[in-house]
């Protein structure tokens, strides 16, 4: 059964909802004709159908620009914003009212060799210098958390593209103390958040623009998203 998370209503309404991707094909048999490279994409709106009759939200996925959105006939709910992600094992949804939202859902171990060429030298040092069995979901969470800015800074209609986001340092945005609460969290069932600020580096967004926002991460699924409060 996919894991739903209704988040604090007072934050933008958001909800998410995370998936194995073998128990969505079990349940929706058009999954299981889909080729491989339609699969994640197809699951994702699979997701977000069952998050929508969670939460009892009508309307259908407008999906032909971003940010994606659920337009619905019913003039007493807010517009609702999509975010999703997808790995070889996981589905992941992220719904809420602003547009300024990302999520990344990661499986595979990013190795530190792998990391080396994205990651500043800062977010290395910082890497190496957390216990060797906390280093491996320690660049995971960084990369995760990369991914959904860049996601979010897409529905913001900033132009970034993978490889210039991946390089931007995290550390700045949120703060080593922030990144270690997130990276410390014991046994939750539940995603932590902090807050952050983009940007304290130059390279990544342009003309000045400023956002200021929360990060969650879920550690024992590999999740993280983003909401932003404030594009400036």
């Amino acid at each position: 059964m996919p894991q739903f998370i209704i988040a604090d209503k007072t934050h933008h309404n958001h909800a998410i909802a995370v998936a194995r991707l073998d128990t969505l094909m079990q349940d929706y048999a058009d999954l299981q004709q889909v080729g491989r490279a339609r699969l994640g994409s197809m699951a994702c709106r699979y997701l977000l159908t069952l998050l929508q009759q969670k939460m009892g939200l009508s309307g259908r996925l407008q999906d032909e620009a971003l940010p994606y959105r659920i337009e619905s006939n019913d003039l007493r709910q807010p517009t609702y914003y999509v975010s999703f992600s997808h790995s070889r094992e996981h589905v992941a949804v992220l719904l809420a009212t602003t547009p300024w939202l990302g999520i990344d859902i990661e499986d595979k171990t990013i190795s530190l060799a792998v990391a080396k060429r994205y990651f500043t030298a800062n977010e290395i040092s910082w890497v190496v210098s957390v216990p060797t069995c906390q280093q491996p979901q320690a660049t995971k969470l960084l990369w995760t958390l990369k991914e959904a800015l860049i996601k979010q800074q897409g529905n913001a209609k900033l132009l970034v593209t993978l490889t210039r986001g991946l390089k931007a340092d995290i550390l700045d945005s949120i703060g080593k103390s922030g990144i270690e609460q997130l990276l410390n969290q014991k046994g939750s069932d539940s995603p932590k958040s902090v807050t952050y600020q983009l940007p304290l580096s130059q390279q990544i967004i342009p003309h000045n623009i400023g956002i200021k926002g929360v990060s969650y991460y879920w550690p024992t699924l590999n999740c993280g998203y983003v909401l932003a409060d404030k594009i400036a």
